[in-house]
């Protein structure tokens, strides 16, 4: 009996790990390139802030959330635009928005920032 709960727990394991990387694989590659250019576009901020829940948070960190973010997701996401929307947005615990604060003190959304970016 023992040897059948093993075959049937391997079995379901294959099968899970098939089904991820049949989610994974539905990202095309092009959008995915496009959603690593914007975390990119965040980390590159020396002189900013990210601004989550009231808390600023430096570029390498904010890069960091954001893709660790995206993974727990994943799924969710089907283009850089999803992205936006559903992952570098808003605080899916608190909803507010995520922000950029500049060095001078101005303050923008994330997504106005990631969308600026993806239209170049």
């Amino acid at each position: 009996m023992t040897a059948f709960f093993s075959a049937l727990l391997l079995a379901l394991l294959l099968f899970t790990g098939a089904a991820v990387q049949a989610q994974e694989a539905d990202l095309p590659a092009v959008e995915q390139e496009k959603i690593e250019n914007l975390i990119s576009a965040v980390e590159h901020l020396s002189e900013a802030a990210f601004i989550r829940n009231g808390k600023p948070y430096d570029a390498i960190t904010a890069a960091r959330f954001l893709r660790a973010k995206l993974r727990s997701r994943e799924p969710d996401v089907r283009s850089a635009d999803d992205f936006i929307e559903k992952i570098a947005s808003f605080s899916s615990t608190t909803g507010k928005p995520y922000l950029i604060r500049f060095a001078d003190g101005r303050e923008i959304s994330s997504a106005e920032f990631f969308r600026a970016h993806l239209a170049e």
